[in-house]
């Protein structure tokens, strides 16, 4: 009796003591690590609201794309053959519109096109149509460069277009009927013009990722043969950019959340009895008191934890292409299979008299039809636009970085591109995966 009192505290004897001290310094360790490593994660309570939109591969792009538009606004530029007999692979349509702040239509084109090689550019139909009346109040329009990389530059006039006023009531459903009928010209246009069996649709506020386009084909032409091999079903688009603002813990998925944390705290319970009912000699060392601290106090605390360090941290897609029909969020860069673009227009130009956010249509279009959506994982794309409707305030309202994007819309894991270089997921391997 006396050496039981020397030896235990209460009913825990000192190994069980050791064992709860050294559980609190490890738990301890891993709030420490998810504090220093989960500040870019949105969905995280580690989340810095700052340092996690720090730009850092932006920055090298940016760069990239300055040098580009230096190079080819002082040397004498050949202006792209319209007419070429090269078979087009992809289209590119982009509108651009006059912004009240910076315009980064200049970085869009910069970034698209620096370190495309002469064969892959001959691949590409880049359109670009001026969507502001007066066009001529855009302050890109007349510039040599921009007229010069473009393989046709396109007006609401040249298109025989009236476009939709934004004056007078109800503004919001004005611009989402303008956005849906750019939308539909951009996609016609490139169905028109071109045979390409890939059209893309970017917004004019988007930066993209050295290598975007080979990265972009090889996955297409894997999508294309999971789809004839019938290993996945019809798909509307490759997503180019997500953001990973809309992929916490989803509300709805609380009974799985709450089943697997119900197993998980009475594993150690279920394990314990069974031990002590078969090894009487155990019974000392996992006492009832002992096991209760574990399951109601040691995995409760680790299971908080794990859901507190945010669903992107502990859960991370993993790189290539990811079946994304939920919460990728947003129209900024779409590849779109060519046959399902005329039915797409069809959709869209429906909705012009009960317009809504151009995303939202072209994704309830696809639930209604069964498509599934792809995205690469990273993201291939940059949002750098200051404003979204997704979230009204500005993009970083303590420190101002001189690449940020809203605060709605950045990719995160966009920025860690330059710390992957040479790492098996830029190559060839990327992997097919669902979500």
């Amino acid at each position: 009796m006396m050496w039981r009192s020397t030896s235990s505290c209460g009913s825990l004897t000192r190994s069980q003591i050791n064992f709860l001290v050294s559980y609190f310094i490890v738990f301890l360790f891993a709030v420490l690590y998810a504090r220093r490593h989960f500040y870019r994660d949105p969905g995280s309570i580690f989340f810095d609201p700052v340092e996690g939109y720090r730009p850092i591969y932006s920055l090298e792009r940016v760069e990239r794309a300055k040098a580009f538009i230096k190079q080819i606004s002082t040397e004498q530029i050949t202006p792209p053959r319209k007419n070429t007999q090269h078979e087009k692979n992809m289209c590119i349509g982009i509108a651009t519109v006059k912004r009240p702040g910076d315009q980064p239509i200049d970085m869009t084109l910069a970034s698209i096109l620096a370190d495309l090689t002469l064969a892959e550019r001959e691949e590409i139909h880049l359109a670009l149509l001026f969507a502001h009346e007066p066009v001529t109040n855009h302050p890109f329009f007349d510039v040599p460069w921009v007229r010069a990389v473009t393989d046709r530059v396109m007006t609401y006039k040249d298109l025989g277009h009236k476009p939709t006023s934004l004056n007078g009531a109800n503004k919001e459903h004005r611009i989402a009927k303008k956005t849906l009928q750019d939308y539909s010209l951009l996609l016609r246009s490139c169905l028109n013009q071109t045979d390409a069996p890939w059209i893309t649709i970017l917004e004019d506020d988007v930066l993209a990722q050295e290598g975007w386009y080979p990265r972009t084909m090889r996955n297409l032409h894997r999508l294309q043969h999971k789809l004839e091999t019938k290993e996945i079903k019809q798909w509307l688009y490759l997503r180019l950019f997500y953001t990973e603002k809309f992929m916490g813990w989803n509300s709805e998925d609380w009974p799985r959340y709450l089943c697997w944390s119900l197993v998980l705290v009475s594993l150690p319970a279920v394990c314990g009895f069974h031990i002590r009912r078969r090894f009487p000699s155990a019974r000392n060392s996992l006492s009832l008191e002992f096991l209760f601290l574990i399951s109601f106090m040691c995995v409760p605390m680790a299971i908080a934890l794990y859901f507190l360090s945010g669903h992107v941290s502990m859960q991370p897609l993993r790189p290539g292409l990811c079946r994304m029909n939920e919460f990728g969020c947003c129209s900024q860069a779409l590849v779109f299979p060519r046959d399902m673009v005329p039915s797409l227009i069809d959709h869209l130009d429906e909705k012009h008299t009960s317009p809504g956010p151009v995303d939202s249509v072209i994704e309830e279009w696809a639930d209604e039809n069964n498509l599934d959506r792809w995205s690469l994982v990273p993201s291939a794309m940059q949002h750098i636009g200051k404003k979204t409707y997704k979230k009204n305030e500005d993009s970083q309202p303590r420190d101002k970085f001189e690449v940020s994007g809203a605060r709605g819309l950045w990719s995160f894991g966009f920025e860690l591109h330059g710390n992957r270089r040479g790492h098996w997921w830029d190559n060839d391997f990327d992997l097919i995966v669902t979500g």
